[in-house]
């Protein structure tokens, strides 16, 4: 024991005044705040490569009852979309369950060339109840993005 007391104070002191050990602390942090930097720079940068287009508003807006039926259905979005490889359909509600529900959307959606971020698609005519509308977009960067919202034609009043 009185050889480790004495000791021991040698060992600390060569410990933290050997120019060495300071060098070897200084480099053996470096790999690790590199590894941590680099992890952050992949969490972050892959958040925004990962994210996919989203809706931004529609017309007309989710949940929405409406004295008229819609003409069309249009959607902007927050990235720009690729056209030709869109879909929606507008579907009755009560025809969800059937094997082959009517979908209501007339032809394939276009991407508007003044705004890529807009997409519409025209309408059969609707009659009075609750509709659902499906989509799946493809923005510019490769990602498709799915997405539903319903509205409502309400019956005309006498």
């Amino acid at each position: 024991m009185v050889v480790l007391a004495h000791t021991a104070p040698f060992v600390l002191s060569s410990l933290t005044e050997n120019p060495m050990n300071k060098a070897f602390r200084f480099v053996s942090t470096r790999p690790l705040l590199g590894c941590v930097s680099f992890v952050f720079a992949m969490v972050l940068g892959t958040a925004s490569a990962l994210a996919h287009a989203q809706l931004i508003k529609c017309s007309p807006s989710d949940k929405a009852e409406l004295k008229e039926p819609p003409t069309r259905v249009e959607f902007w979005f927050n990235e720009l979309l690729e056209d030709g490889f869109n879909s929606v359909d507008v579907i009755l509600a009560t025809d969800l369950a059937a094997k082959h529900p009517t979908n209501f959307a007339k032809g394939q959606p276009k991407v508007d060339s003044a705004d890529r971020t807009h997409l519409k698609v025209g309408l059969s005519e609707l009659k009075p109840g609750r509709y659902i509308v499906r989509y799946r977009v493809l923005s510019r960067d490769g990602h498709s993005a799915p997405g539903q919202l319903t509205f409502r034609v309400l019956q005309a009043k006498p």
